[in-house]
């Protein structure tokens, strides 16, 4: 929508049924004519700077531009990644949540997952090992994570648990 309105004052010229069909569209359904009315009557009502629209509105494109080629290239690099994936026999992205993305970030701080001689060893390692407090016949009911042994990997099973 931007790209095709850029300014109020473009946007409040803008052509009911077609600012319509764009937020439907770009929407998946959600924003119809309602949404479009609104928006029109908002960018009416709203002021901005006569001399330096044309400023404002290329500069504006020029950034849309941007994030546009950002995307693909971020696009790009998670293809290249996963292709590069398949050379490892991994099977942590059969995590629900866990994509190319992660999977290449975890593998890259833990490194050979067969210098670790158990799973326990392993999540001791990237800090998810609950220990239990206990001396002599006394053992605590609360448990406590250790402090991670790497602050990226505590970051990265973050992402995942989100």
């Amino acid at each position: 929508m931007l790209t095709k309105y850029p300014t109020p004052k473009k946007l409040a010229h803008a052509n009911l049924s077609k600012l319509t069909e764009i937020l439907w569209n770009s929407s998946n359904g959600r924003f119809g004519e309602w949404k479009a009315q609104e928006l029109k009557n908002l960018a009416h009502d709203s002021f901005g700077v006569e001399n330096c629209e044309d400023i404002y509105s290329m500069a504006l494109l020029t950034m849309l531009d941007e994030i546009q080629s950002l995307a693909e290239k971020a696009d790009e690099l998670e293809k290249k990644i996963s292709s590069l994936l398949k050379n490892f026999d991994s099977t942590i992205t059969s995590v629900p949540g866990i994509g190319p993305i992660l999977d290449a970030c975890i593998l890259s701080e833990i490194g050979d997952v067969t210098r670790f001689r158990s799973a326990d060893k392993l999540a001791a390692y990237i800090g998810v090992d609950p220990s239990v407090n206990q001396s002599g016949e006394y053992t605590s009911d609360h448990t406590r994570l250790p402090l991670p042994a790497k602050s990226r990997l505590d970051g990265l099973c973050c992402c995942c648990a989100a």
